[in-house]
């Protein structure tokens, strides 16, 4: 899992790189909900301050849809995609 710097903004982060598909950005292999829910967590108790949180995931990506919406991040509907048409994509944001 990881953590970028939203363009343009200080105090705003894109996390990715949460597995469960070939379609998802980084590892390709099962992260577990416990490792993810853990990651999250540390991630939004940070030093930094992070005034947003954006993430996107696919539909196929159960662990990390099941833990955001535990945590309390808010979505987007779902979208379809011209590229992998098999699967839809969902906007992810939490504000402290």
């Amino acid at each position: 899992m990881k953590l970028s710097e939203f363009p343009g903004c200080c105090t705003a982060f894109v996390a990715n790189d949460f597995g469960g598909t070939n379609l998802s950005s980084g590892k390709k292999g099962y992260i577990t909900k416990v490792k993810i829910r853990a990651w999250l967590k540390a991630t939004m108790e940070g030093p930094n301050g992070h005034a947003c949180i954006v993430v996107m995931t696919n539909d196929v990506q159960h662990a990390a849809n099941s833990v955001l919406l535990e945590l309390g991040f808010k979505h987007s509907a779902w979208m379809s995609k011209t590229q992998h048409p098999g699967s839809k994509i969902r906007l992810w944001w939490k504000e402290p």
